[in-house]
């Protein structure tokens, strides 16, 4: 059996159409199909179809096959033999792509987070969740757009807004916009308790506008955006509009923070720390994806708005984040020069092994007995993907087969799933981060074979860095769309000047990269 007739069954075309051909450029991991109508026929003796004709073909983004970005060349929606429907109107994904495409959009917190587990790039990934309205980043941007033209068109955003309120705030609970406490959710004075993605950059960007025009309507327009988003996604905040009611009464929460800032010893909003951090003067050493990014978006707020008070909404931002997450930065903290929770440093982490497959923990973990306390998103999509199926089977089988995904996704991050191994055993705390003394002896030149393969993807970087990433999928969509020799050198050179860049930061990627 031939290439063409392999691929026309894996993509089951069925009688009416077939693989035309196909091409593999293997540095670049892509794979390119052309499809034609009709059943496959014999070459004529010039060595082309009878019924092959000039045919506009468009090109569309299909599922992987064979861990190869696919890509099918199909005819055009003008082409006369045209009937199947291959896409979405409008869309560059082919129908099953896009299905896949949405369902990732609807069990992530955010479109950057689906474009790197799907491989799409952001832009199509964000196209398709405007057109569909899936995804958590869909209601934060309509949102934010409409905050955005406070300042230029007031009556629009009125209009807007009083339309939304009677169609989402009639028979809620939360409490009205005027009542007070949403200016103090905008200012940060009540924290907000929950990490919905959606949620804190709507908060940023309400907080950016308000810091550009700081008057009385942009500030009541921005608390009826704020509880349109709390009526609509009411039932995962349940604890914070109780907050906001006022149901847990005001004193309590003022002495629930100020207990949290006693224990945790952090300093004062006016501390040198703070803004030391904000202008990078201090580089913190985390793992944590949710504080690397407040971390990024409090510096940009500032660089765009360099004033006393914005930097002082910083500062507020910060130390919140860090009091409500106490427990899990201690290490952070430390290199802030503040003494927190004791890490448990007397864990050896080499002495603590991932389970057997008969041990209960595993179970536990698909029950949900056991929660485990982690920002891997990959490590979240697999539990939820191996729950769905035992809900769907609950056999003893499927419940094994569950469980030996679960164990190989530990043994083959267990470099960077230490602190969620100390947890399946049973084991509170974290590990410190560890920073080499020294770093490497030299980043590898612009012509190391290193630099190709880890923009091939032969060589995958165990990182939790989110601007690494986004600048290796950056690098990897520029050689996509131009393969040619110079776009690679540029590539390394890009990528190159980034690690020396941030070298202090990436020494442990450094060391994986000149150990391949």
């Amino acid at each position: 059996m031939s290439d063409t007739e392999i691929l026309t069954q894996i993509l089951n075309l069925g009688e009416e159409w077939h693989v035309k051909s196909a091409e593999v450029d293997q540095p670049s991991n892509r794979l390119d199909i052309t499809i034609a109508y009709g059943p496959a026929k014999k070459k004529s003796l010039f060595g082309r179809n009878k019924t092959d004709d000039d045919i506009q073909n468009i090109t569309l983004r299909h599922l992987p096959i064979f861990g190869m970005r696919t890509f099918l060349h199909v005819p055009g929606p003008d082409a006369l033999e045209n009937n199947k429907v291959w896409n979405p109107a409008g869309s560059k994904l082919t129908n099953e792509m896009e299905e896949f495409l949405v369902a990732i959009l609807n069990n992530t917190n955010s479109n950057q987070a689906a474009s790197k587990l799907s491989g799409i790039s952001s832009a199509e990934v964000r196209e398709v969740s405007e057109r569909t309205g899936a995804g958590a980043d869909n209601l934060a941007d309509a949102l934010s757009n409409v905050a955005s033209a406070a300042s230029s068109s007031n009556s629009m955003v009125s209009d807007y807004t009083e339309t939304k309120s009677f169609e989402l705030i009639e028979h809620s609970d939360v409490p009205a916009e005027t009542h007070d406490n949403w200016q103090r959710v905008i200012t940060g004075e009540i924290p907000i308790q929950t990490n919905a993605v959606g949620l804190q950059m709507l908060l940023q960007r309400i907080r950016q506008d308000i810091a550009n025009n700081p008057s009385e309507i942009a500030r009541i327009n921005s608390a009826k955006l704020l509880r349109q988003y709390f009526v609509k996604n009411q039932k995962q905040h349940k604890a914070d509009i109780a907050i906001i009611s006022g149901n847990t009464g005001p004193s309590v929460q003022t002495a629930t923070v100020s207990q949290a800032a006693v224990e945790g010893g952090f300093p004062a909003d006016n501390h040198a720390v703070w803004q030391k951090i904000i202008n990078g003067e201090i580089q913190i050493q985390t793992s944590n994806v949710a504080l690397q990014m407040m971390m990024e978006r409090v510096r940009q707020s500032v660089e765009r708005n360099p004033s006393d008070s914005s930097r002082q909404a910083g500062t507020k931002i910060l130390r919140q984040f860090f009091i409500k997450h106490q427990d899990r930065l201690s290490n952070e903290a430390q290199q802030m020069g503040i003494g927190l929770l004791t890490p448990a440093a007397s864990f050896d982490a080499a002495n603590v092994s991932i389970p057997a497959e008969n041990a209960n923990c595993w179970q536990d973990l698909i029950n949900g007995s056991l929660k485990i306390q982690t920002n891997a998103v990959g490590l979240q999509m697999m539990m939820e993907r191996v729950r769905q199926s035992v809900e769907k089977n609950s056999s003893d089988a499927n419940r094994t087969a569950g469980i030996k995904i679960l164990r190989q996704y530990f043994i083959k991050h267990q470099a960077s799933a230490q602190n969620e191994i100390l947890q399946l055993n049973g084991i509170s705390g974290t590990i410190p981060t560890t920073v080499a003394s020294s770093g490497p002896a030299t980043i590898p030149a612009e012509s190391h074979p290193s630099w190709q393969r880890l923009i091939n993807g032969d060589l995958v970087l165990d990182t939790d860095i989110v601007a690494l990433k986004m600048m290796l999928q950056s690098v990897r969509i520029s050689i996509e769309k131009n393969p040619s020799e110079a776009s690679r050198q540029a590539g390394a050179k890009i990528l190159r000047q980034y690690f020396i860049k941030h070298q202090s930061k990436h020494i442990t990627e450094l060391n994986q990269l000149i150990a391949a």
